[in-house]
């Protein structure tokens, strides 16, 4: 993620497998990024997954 989106309340999981005998690893992000409508609403809350081998 990168710093000039202006997100807040950033969090991130640890790596962790995604079950029994899986080297696939998992982990979830959730921020609130501030959005510049004039009209609607002044931010979102944002949240995803990451998967790697």
């Amino acid at each position: 993620m990168r710093v000039d989106q202006k997100l807040m309340d950033g969090q991130i999981s640890d790596w962790s497998p995604i079950g029994d005998n899986s080297k696939l690893l998992a982990r979830n992000m959730s921020y609130i990024k501030s959005l510049n409508n004039s009209v609607g609403p002044k931010q979102k809350k944002s949240a995803r997954s990451t998967m790697k081998p």
